[in-house]
């Protein structure tokens, strides 16, 4: 009798854990939900760019020398005559003369008007015959060299407008000019030059620059890219939209022109108050129940 009184809570108590275990809430994942939107969305592809200056000069030391004075610094404009350094010959300095002796002293100055792009010697350094003093570049000459690779030179043609962003933010409009006839053979890219209206800039600095591939019409469908999933070979994409508050199902997807925030919808055509999938979507199957988070 002992023995049966002891078995009947056991029994009592598997029964009521079956129970519980019958009656768990089914899990749910977790989401986050977006609306289609209508804007404009331009394909286009970035490259990096380096400024360089076609027409440049430099100026030299005709003899040996010591620089007395700089005039200039790297970025200050000249005119053709205009002097820039001033020397002592080597001779000069060996005699010590004052300044009332104007023998061995060398006015040297700008062969061109332009902008100084480089300052090679400072006051006080000693120059052999032929030293480089300083380049002046002129300042129309500045173009931005592009290297595009070889199947992107269609998008890349002469006359072709493109966008040019400096390290600063600023954004130049640009034209592209004839390319260069030969090809990098290491990366397989192709040299282009493209000038914009701009002020002083360094020489070799690097920019970047966008060149539209595919204009987007103005009403076309927008989804952010983390609503929109694809497979391993992007053959195939898909977005997870709510059939109801709690069941997510999947809709394949047409997508059209990109950017780095947004991607167009081709097809279907989604209603605007067309619930989508934004955060949490990741590896769901055709049909997944969620629960919608704020």
């Amino acid at each position: 009798m002992k023995k049966i009184l002891f078995i009947l809570p056991v029994i009592l108590f598997s029964c009521t854990q079956n129970n519980n275990n019958t009656d768990a809430p089914t899990p749910r994942t977790a989401i986050t939900i977006t609306h289609v939107s209508q804007g404009v969305i331009n394909d286009s592809i970035t490259l990096s760019a380096i400024t360089s200056y076609l027409n440049k000069s430099s100026i030299t030391s005709p003899i040996p020398a010591y620089v007395t004075k700089v005039l200039i610094e790297p970025g200050s404009k000249v005119q053709a005559g205009q002097t820039i350094f001033r020397l002592e010959s080597k001779e000069r300095n060996a005699l010590g003369l004052d300044d009332h002796n104007t023998t061995g002293i060398i006015d040297m100055k700008a062969s061109a008007s332009g902008i100084i792009t480089l300052v090679k010697q400072q006051a006080g350094d000693y120059l052999t015959e032929g030293t480089i003093l300083c380049e002046i570049a002129n300042q129309n000459s500045l173009v931005f060299e592009i290297n595009v690779p070889y199947e992107y030179t269609q998008y890349a043609g002469t006359g072709k407008i493109c966008n040019i962003t400096l390290p600063d933010g600023k954004v130049l409009n640009a034209q592209i000019a004839s390319p260069m006839a030969s090809m990098n053979v290491v990366s397989q890219s192709q040299l282009y030059k493209a000038k914009a209206n701009v002020g002083f800039l360094p020489e070799g600095l690097i920019a970047t620059v966008s060149i539209l591939k595919n204009a987007s019409i103005s009403s076309a469908q927008l989804l952010p890219r983390q609503a929109v999933q694809c497979d391993v070979s992007m053959q195939r994409y898909w977005i997870m939209r709510l059939a109801n508050d709690s069941l997510a199902v999947k809709q394949e997807v047409e997508i059209g022109n990109g950017d780095k925030n947004n991607i167009e919808i081709v097809s279907p055509v989604l209603s605007p108050s067309e619930r989508i999938v934004l955060d949490g979507s990741y590896a769901m199957g055709d049909s997944t129940l969620v629960k919608i988070i704020k």
